[in-house]
């Protein structure tokens, strides 16, 4: 981490045309107030951190931010061609409280590349039941103390050119990654409960520790009431994914259930399993790390393929209970991601596959001798294209529900399943179509149709599967000796 800012050549000419506009301010075309002009959060955060960064927010004192960027392009026209700015000439505008406060006006304008938004100082006050805030003219002060977190209240000044700390502890934060609020932590909470997830996925982006004011705000039973009346479940499905399928979200998964954000972002750990979400991270990653090795056939795993796995580890305490919803058999985590975080259709129907079929792969890959060509097949038949997401949700699934399991043996046993998968070219079995249709079927072996047909034409699959040279008329053969002996002859 830095001390200083590094400023691309880009922000350098930014910095130095919002100096310059402030001055052509100042000098009579507007007000003869002295314009005070910084650059905060986000931006000031990353460049300290040595990242790029292009998420720029101008917070502007004696004028709003409407006017300052009518000021800015009436300057820019002004200009020599030869030292032309690049810009578009629209304003985007924002007006917050219109009734309050004209100082409350803000805009986005788009300067050397980069979209900018200029908003006033401000002050923000909260009631019990909207997370949104009523918004007021502030200070620096104010506008500091309304930020989620201390590391995000720095601010640059452009005339100064030097990093402003207001909270006295943002840069220190900064540096020892640590991550807490610039009020208390419990009001800060009740005010915007988002902050909680939003915290986590910080923290986990950043790889920063949440302050231990942060995890007793968590646990206080006012911030989890607040949390269900302001933070809807929409928004509590995409902060979810946003961390699943960031940069660590093993770390994600840990800040989720450490801090027991888990408690009241999915449900209550079920009895016994509060070893599970640990286990569960420890494989995935331990997946990941080996995947090339272990299952090098299988073609490589796209974002939402690994996305699917972590949402699958993440609600692995769930994965064997289930209930009767609607005729169906739904298990708790496809419920949880439908009814908890509204993710889509796509994604709960998968969950709900990947619980269904654990116990299967289970039980293959641990009597892996008496697995046979057609068992496997039917399995992978039934489970459809996606059957190697399945696959792997069980492996998972195989070492978090044994209590002295080795991950090692686990992946072992895994292994010499998948391999036997496509030793046998069973891999696109759920591409396998029957040799004879149902009318077909009814016409050659003289039966009518009902349970009997349904019977006939499973087995024919597991012949098939059994027998993959097998011609239709093998197939005939097969079918009336299987007529025979279900006739009793």
């Amino acid at each position: 981490m830095t001390s200083k800012l590094i400023l691309s050549d880009v922000e350098k000419s930014v910095v130095h045309l919002l100096k310059k506009t402030a001055e052509f301010i100042e000098q009579g075309h507007g007000t003869n107030a002295h314009v005070e002009v910084r650059l905060a959060g986000g931006w000031v955060r990353d460049k300290l951190l040595g990242l790029s960064s292009d998420d720029l927010d101008v917070t502007l004192k004696k004028i709003n931010g409407i006017d300052f960027a009518k000021a800015i392009l009436e300057y820019v026209n002004m200009l020599d061609p030869k030292t032309a700015v690049p810009y578009k000439q629209s304003i985007g505008k924002l007006t917050v409280n219109p009734d309050q406060s004209k100082h409350l006006e803000t805009a986005t304008l788009t300067l050397y590349g980069l979209d900018i938004d200029f908003v006033g100082l401000r002050e923000e006050t909260y009631d019990d039941k909207s997370r949104i805030p009523v918004v007021r003219q502030g200070t620096i002060e104010t506008d500091t103390y309304r930020r989620d977190f201390t590391v995000n209240s720095l601010f640059y000044n452009i005339r100064s050119e030097q990093i402003e700390d207001i909270t006295k502890r943002g840069f220190a934060d900064l540096k020892n990654k640590n991550l807490v609020t610039p009020i208390s932590p419990i009001r800060s909470f009740l005010e915007d409960p988002l902050r909680i997830l939003r915290g986590l996925r910080f923290a986990s982006r950043f790889n920063f520790a949440l302050d231990p004011s942060l995890h007793d705000a968590i646990q206080n039973l006012g911030v989890q009431k607040a949390f269900n009346i302001k933070v809807s479940k929409e928004r509590v499905g995409e902060e979810v994914e946003k961390m699943l399928r960031g940069p660590n979200p093993d770390l994600s998964l840990h800040l989720i259930y450490s801090s027991n954000a888990s408690s009241f972002m999915f449900g209550p750990v079920p009895e016994g399993k509060n070893e599970v979400p640990q286990k569960a991270t420890e494989s995935v990653v331990y997946l990941f790390k080996q995947f090339q090795e272990l299952f090098s056939r299988i073609p490589s795993l796209s974002d939402d393929d690994r996305f699917s796995i972590w949402l699958f580890a993440a609600l692995l305490p769930w994965a064997q209970q289930s209930i009767i919803q609607k005729k169906k058999l739904t298990y708790i985590p496809a419920a949880l991601a439908r009814d908890n975080l509204k993710l889509n259709n796509h994604v709960v129907t998968q969950l709900n596959t990947n619980c269904l079929y654990a116990d299967v792969f289970d039980t293959l890959a641990n009597d892996l001798a008496k697995a046979s060509r057609s068992e496997l097949g039917n399995v992978i038949r039934q489970v459809g294209k996606n059957w190697t997401i399945v696959f792997l949700s069980s492996l998972l699934y195989s070492y978090c529900k044994q209590e002295d399991a080795q991950l090692a043996n686990v992946f072992e046993k895994f292994s010499k399943l998948y391999n036997l998968i496509y030793d046998q070219n069973l891999q696109k079995s759920y591409e396998v179509k029957p040799l004879l249709d149902g009318k077909q079927i009814i016409e050659k072996m003289e039966i009518k149709p009902g349970p009997e047909l349904k019977t006939i034409m499973e087995q024919m699959i597991s012949w098939q599967f059994e027998n993959p040279e097998g011609t239709v008329n093998d197939l005939i053969t097969y079918l009336r000796s299987l007529k025979e002996i279900m006739e009793g002859k």
